[in-house]
């Protein structure tokens, strides 16, 4: 997993990138979350406490689906001002 992760070019992002994984997540373990000084300036971590893994889906509704709605709305209402 080392070699193969993509954990090793985060610090060179250029692009607006946004890393959302929930800490309940059964496949990813907090252990591989990368910390803040592992991140470049245009990169966002988002670690929400649930969501599971994937879809994050509350009811019927998928969570994700909004979220990233919001996350976007968001992003388009800063770079406006």
């Amino acid at each position: 997993y080392e070699r193969c992760s993509a954990r090793q070019f985060l610090p060179a992002i250029r692009t607006p990138t946004h890393i959302l994984c929930a800490l309940d997540d059964p496949f990813f373990t907090p252990r591989i979350l990368p910390d803040a000084s592992e991140l470049s300036d245009q990169t966002t971590l988002e670690v929400p406490r649930a969501g599971g893994h994937v879809g994050f889906l509350q009811g019927r509704q998928r969570w994700l689906d909004s979220h990233v709605a919001a996350v976007l709305s968001s992003l388009r209402e800063g770079a406006a001002h």
